[in-house]
């Protein structure tokens, strides 16, 4: 199974998404609209996860602000999937939530539903390539008809 999660819809008549819906989580919740949101906020024409952490570790009440934004949509979209899919854990996977680690906490702070109990959420460890692991990994089980595969990672 397979979906989009950023593009599922968290404001009705939102911010139009190049998917052509309008409201997608990803218009919302994505390190590109923290980049965007922070860029116009502070003027800084070119803004990445490195200068998000500087700015969010010198308390700059801006990308506070953004951040907790952040977190308020990113527990829309974990809350969401936990009450559609039930998963046992769910891992982020974002340079923003690995630089700051409170990131989580607040999220998972901020997830009182009793649905969200008991749940692991987690830092992804992939980085970037969580993509081209997860494709490997469904082609690698499918080529060779098995259920189960666990890679390794060893360098």
């Amino acid at each position: 199974m397979s979906g989009e999660i950023g593009h599922t819809i968290i404001m009705p008549n939102g911010k139009l998404c190049p998917c052509g819906n309008r409201g997608c989580l990803e218009q919302y919740c994505s390190e590109k609209k923290v980049f965007e949101q922070l860029s116009s906020l502070e003027n800084i024409p070119k803004i990445d996860s490195d200068i998000v952490k500087q700015l969010y570790y010198e308390d700059n009440q801006n990308a506070k602000k953004v951040i907790h934004e952040f977190c308020s949509y990113l527990t829309i979209a974990i809350n969401n999937a936990i009450t559609t899919y039930a998963p046992e854990i769910i891992y982020l996977n974002s340079q923003i939530i690995s630089d700051i680690p409170e990131i989580l906490q607040i999220t998972k702070d901020m997830l009182v539903s009793s649905f969200n109990k008991g749940i692991n959420i987690e830092i992804s460890s992939l980085g970037s390539e969580a993509s081209l692991y997860g494709g490997s990994a469904v082609n690698i089980k499918s080529f060779l008809n098995i259920q189960n595969l666990t890679l390794i990672n060893e360098i």
